[in-house]
């Protein structure tokens, strides 16, 4: 697994909005905050694919949270951030500094190094020096099982349908191809041999309680020769093939216009407090296409020890 910074978390699809839309999270006229017990607005979530984990706090005040210089009266904090795995008791606290976003303001981020337990349920407790809390908790998707749909030829075009089964949600997805001259066992990406990425980003459908995504087999390879300069008189091996889909927890909301994450109530599982605090779970599936679908586009499946 591996860690990401801010920009990485800023960079999935369903967050992207939250670390820089400040406020107390208390415009909304029919709620007062400091009669109803709301002490802290959170953002962020956990995450199985990797090590690092990120949330921005924001303390509840009468006016917006706007931090323009660490010396600003703001750019201090009272709180601990801890999250607890509810099943064994784990307790682990987070970390706070203090971050620029991406608006030119600074926030308040705090992050945690542990590694995420898919299925297993996390309770996030944001603490302040007089007891009071904001708490939220989250289930991590486990890995959803794949359906393989049989390779449909239209033309000089390959397509094959992956289908998700019982996915509340997804986010990104991204196919890892390694392939390359047939015999060769080298994975051509054009750079560090670890095979050719390519992000398939939300792309599909919800069909039911399943999610899928149509793979334009053909288009990749053609994707694959010419970022690795492999001539089209020159068969392709293909050796592994895999796709990641990252899958949100059962709370999340796709919102398409950032500026809804502002709008009370639209993503919103803290008690005591204001926003979301979330988990994103990582399911693998590796398989071959058809070997007959395949042929017609010049790539023959080589599987260790074919």
């Amino acid at each position: 697994m591996r860690g990401g910074g801010i920009s990485g978390l800023l960079g999935v699809t369903i967050v992207a909005g939250m670390f820089v839309l400040v406020g107390s999270g208390c415009d909304n006229a029919a709620i007062d905050p400091f009669i109803e017990g709301e002490h802290f607005t959170v953002w962020g979530f956990i995450s199985s694919f990797q090590d690092t984990h990120y949330v921005r706090v924001i303390p509840v005040r009468r006016f917006p949270e706007e931090i323009n210089a660490p010396s600003d009266p703001h750019a201090e904090i009272d709180a601990v951030v801890t999250t607890t795995d509810v099943s064994t008791g784990r307790t682990v606290e987070w970390s706070h500094s203090l971050e620029r976003l991406d608006d030119r303001t600074f926030g308040h981020i705090f992050r945690a190094v542990f590694s995420v337990r898919a299925g297993a349920r996390y309770r996030l407790t944001v603490t302040r020096s007089d007891g009071a809390k904001s708490v939220a908790e989250t289930v991590v998707p486990s890995g959803a099982e794949a359906e393989v749909i049989p390779a449909e030829v239209v033309g000089d075009r390959v397509f094959q349908t992956i289908r998700w089964k019982d996915v509340p949600t997804s986010d990104n997805m991204y196919l890892i191809y390694c392939a390359g001259p047939l015999n060769s066992r080298a994975c051509a990406d054009g750079g560090d041999g670890g095979g050719l990425n390519i992000s398939y980003g939300r792309q599909g459908a919800r069909v039911g309680n399943d999610w899928e995504v149509v793979v334009e087999l053909s288009r990749d390879f053609a994707f694959l020769r010419t970022v690795s300069g492999i001539p089209p008189e020159v068969p392709i091996g293909l050796f592994s093939l895999q796709m990641r889909l990252n899958t949100l927890d059962e709370g999340w909301r796709v919102l398409s216009d950032p500026n809804d994450f502002a709008q009370p109530g639209a993503l919103d599982n803290v008690e005591g407090g204001f926003g979301y605090f979330g988990s994103i779970g990582n399911s693998i599936l590796d398989w071959f296409p058809e070997e007959e679908a395949l042929a017609t586009i010049g790539v023959t499946p080589q599987p260790e020890g074919g």
